[in-house]
């Protein structure tokens, strides 16, 4: 056999933000590369890895000489650029969506600046890693991949060096560092290379990464670590030792393979590890969906409107940048101090605002060119307000929208409260039919003023509906669509001929009944607190006990019940459980002809060292969205979902959420962790009465969710939170388009499971387009040229798509 050869990744893994800010952490880049370009300088021999495009921009701006030593490394082959991202990024939280713009983003950046992409893609410290990142991956144009979690004792591979192949058949050759961690420390060098020599002495590979360098806030390989590798490599002249790159230690691996070693093919997630994380911090990461979504949403429009309308939009590179900053594997988790999150919150809010005032302008563009037209009214009356409907998804939406605005510029003073004066009508003038909803102001109650309504649309894929509502003298009534009303049968329960919703004070759970019968089993909605002592990270160890958390602390009952609507367009329940210390307020909505139940939340967390979970019934088997695929689990304690679930009881049912991702399916409950009450950045078991300054986010935390009878609903149901219909005032105006109609053609994109990805402008009247098939045969789409794309289950494609000019 050949000799062993060890290869030493010198690197310096940065958290950028962690027990400190991201000013310090971005600086702290400069530094450590500035330590690390003098090492080169004095040690011919060494060579140094360095990823995230974040950093590399900051050395650009501030430090121009040092990027400019960097780039001369990096073409003498010495500077290897890895990871390919902006930041390295938890892997197990963030939607499809925005881990592919995270390395789009990042490999356009390295392409730029260093003329070419990132080849291996570097995962040093997050914790897991989602079963699609290998299609991801692919998408991004990496050939390997290194990862240090989770650890052996967490996760059991085939070997060291294998094949991780994702759920569409890409593979990409794959390393976990299993000596020490990713960096090393100043006296463990040493141990680091005898552990090496014993666990690969008899190993049938003879290429060995070691990584090497201290890391979590800078720093790089140090001067002693140096002297000690050589003289260690001096007294085991059986061992090559190389001062490796991770792109030399992938080249090295793939000659051996060429000359006959296999590694084995592993498929599924690498997970799981410091499973507290997937609902620590639980307000920010519904900042953090509420944000991802509104970006993706008003990206899409923008995109859209702008192709459409011959202009040129200028992308969504710094809202993209923003989000996929606060994706940092001790940001997005929760394990950052309180002063860490007071800033990346102020971060996101800025992300978010652009968002929506690109949108609204987009908007605005749009109902320029259409035709907007308003009843004439009667003498000295009102006019009726015009409103722009649009549909951001590739798909038609058939569905409630609310309108809200002043009925005049002053209030109605001769108008009485509940006479027939308000009238909504379409595009055409055509009365549409409309329920009288509760506005958001309590002021002056004794006159008309402001009002909302809630009336059923149809709208095409990407397309606009103007409909006007106003004051009338004799309104017209439409006739009631089709369909049972949704309604209030009694004060505490409400249906729409399919669904019955029932709270009654005193109860532990809420009833869902289905056509008379139990929505998914017995097992209603109920939240109760459950014991979880541990820290941000949740049990590092693991035990049974800390990632289970299944000891019962609190059953919460309900203490108040009312209805808050009662149709016949839409029925509404209101509902407060109660515990000793905190509480929880639902409202539960159902629509005319849906089989949707729709519920928003708002708690009031003031607890310790406790959980407060929101209990469905259990399934069999559970079905998760991750970012780039399916993942199917049993009962495997807390573990990381995104966008929604399929659960399958003897009747299945469909989930979705915008807050937290922690859930479970044991104990007769699939639950989703809604808050945690841990502390800022603690590793250690506390009771409930410690460290009282450091305690997480006391006070309101929001949640939005949807349930559906039945499993194939679960992406739709999160489409729907995400991308819910947008409405904007208008005014009276002509336009060359008429009062409906889509920019984008429905064949487009009309195969369900077709996952529109990502979308930005191409050129002048096309569309590029990220989608992913997520079902488990082929579909075809149709292309700009007139063509036609096919994509085979769960792979990528970017594509080019035809707008409607």
């Amino acid at each position: 056999m050949k000799k062993l050869t060890f290869h030493l990744l010198s690197n310096a893994h940065l958290d950028p933000v962690w027990f400190w800010d991201w000013r310090e952490g971005l600086n702290e880049g400069v530094k450590t590369c500035r330590s690390m370009a003098a090492l080169l300088e004095e040690f011919p021999f060494l060579r140094f890895s360095r990823g995230e495009a974040t950093i590399y921009r900051q050395i650009e701006r501030f430090d121009p000489e040092l990027f400019e030593k960097i780039r001369a490394f990096h073409r003498a082959g010495r500077w290897d650029i890895i990871g390919g991202n902006l930041v390295q990024p938890d892997q197990n939280m963030p939607d499809t969506a925005t881990q592919v713009r995270q390395f789009l983003l990042g490999q356009q950046y390295f392409r730029d600046t260093f003329g070419e992409p990132v080849r291996t893609a570097w995962s040093a410290d997050c914790f897991g890693h989602s079963a699609g990142m290998p299609e991801i991956f692919r998408l991004a144009g990496f050939e390997n991949f290194c990862f240090s979690r989770p650890a052996e004792a967490q996760l059991a591979l085939p070997d060291d060096l294998f094949y991780w192949e994702g759920p569409g058949g890409s593979r990409i050759l794959s390393c976990r560092l299993v000596i020490g961690w990713y960096g090393c420390g100043r006296d463990e060098t040493l141990l680091r290379l005898n552990s090496a020599l014993e666990r690969y002495a008899d190993s049938p590979r003879r290429e060995i990464a070691l990584g090497m360098g201290l890391g979590d806030h800078g720093g790089g390989t140090t001067r002693r670590q140096i002297r000690e590798v050589l003289a260690w490599a001096e007294s085991h002249p059986e061992v090559e030792v190389r001062f490796s790159t991770f792109s030399d230690y992938f080249n090295a691996a793939r000659q051996e393979i060429a000359e006959g070693f296999e590694p084995p093919v592993y498929r599924g997630e690498l997970n799981f590890c410091l499973r507290g994380c997937y609902s620590s911090m639980a307000g920010f990461k519904h900042h953090f969906r509420r944000t991802e979504a509104l970006v993706r949403r008003a990206e899409r429009s923008e995109s859209v409107i702008r192709t459409a309308l011959g202009q040129t939009p200028e992308g969504f590179h710094r809202e993209w940048s923003d989000i996929c900053f606060n994706t940092f594997h001790d940001i997005l988790p929760g394990s950052s101090v309180e002063r860490a999150y007071e800033e990346q919150n102020d971060w996101l809010g800025g992300a978010a605002h652009s968002a929506r005032a690109r949108e609204f302008a987009a908007l605005n563009d749009l109902a320029a060119t259409v035709a907007v037209r308003v009843p004439v009214p009667a003498d000295d009356m009102p006019e009726a307000v015009p409103f722009l409907v649009f549909n951001p998804r590739p798909v038609a939406y058939c569905g409630p929208v609310e309108l809200e605005t002043n009925l005049d510029y002053r209030p109605l003073l001769g108008a009485v409260p509940g006479d027939k004066i308000l009238e909504v009508r379409d595009e055409n003038g055509v009365p549409v039919p409309f329920q009288e909803v509760e506005h958001e102001h309590h002021c002056y109650p004794e006159i008309l003023w402001r009002q909302r309504v809630l009336c059923p649309v149809e709208l095409p894929p990407f397309g606009w509906k103007v409909m006007t509502f106003g004051y009338v003298s004799h309104p017209e009534y439409a006739p009631a669509p089709a369909g049972h009303p949704a309604e209030a049968l009694s004060e505490h329960v409400i249906g729409n001929g399919e669904l019955e919703v029932r709270a009654v004070p005193g109860s532990y759970r809420i009833e869902l009944l289905r056509n008379g019968e139990p929505f998914a089993g017995d097992g209603g909605i109920s939240f109760a607190l459950y014991r979880d002592p541990w820290g941000s990270w949740g049990d590092g160890s693991e035990e049974f006990d800390g990632i289970h958390l299944q000891e019962l602390v609190e059953l919460w009952r309900i203490s108040e019940a009312k209805v808050l609507e009662t149709g016949p367009e839409r029925a509404a329940l209101w509902v407060r459980f109660s515990g000793g210390r905190s509480q929880i307020e639902l409202t539960l909505r159902l629509n005319r002809n849906s089989s949707r139940l729709e519920g928003s939340a708002r708690i009031l967390w003031l607890d310790r060292s406790v959980r407060l979970k929101m209990r469905m019934p259990q399934g069999d088997r559970v079905v998760y969205d991750v970012a780039g695929a399916e993942v199917t689990r049993g009962e495997t304690g807390q573990v990381p979902g995104v966008r929604y679930a399929r659960v399958f009881p003897d009747r299945p049912y469909s989930f979705a959420a915008d807050s937290s991702f922690g859930f479970d399916n044991e104990n007769g409950f699939f639950t989703l962790t809604l808050a945690r009450g841990s502390r800022y950045s603690v590793s250690t078991m506390t009771a409930a009465d410690e460290f009282p300054e450091h305690a997480t986010e006391r006070g309101e935390l929001k949640l939005n969710f949807r349930l559906a009878p039945g499993s194939g609903d679960a992406p739709a149901l999160a489409d729907e939170l995400e991308f819910p219909p947008v409405t904007i005032l208008t005014w009276p105006h002509s336009g060359e388009r008429p009062g409906t109609g889509s920019l984008l053609p429905l064949p487009a994109l009309e195969n369900e499971g077709v996952e529109l990805v990502t979308l930005e402008q191409e050129s002048a009247g096309t569309l590029l387009a990220t989608l992913q098939n997520r079902t488990l045969h082929p579909v075809t789409v149709r292309t700009a040229q007139g063509g036609e794309e096919t994509l085979p289950p769960w792979q990528f494609r970017r594509v080019s798509l035809a707008l409607k000019r």
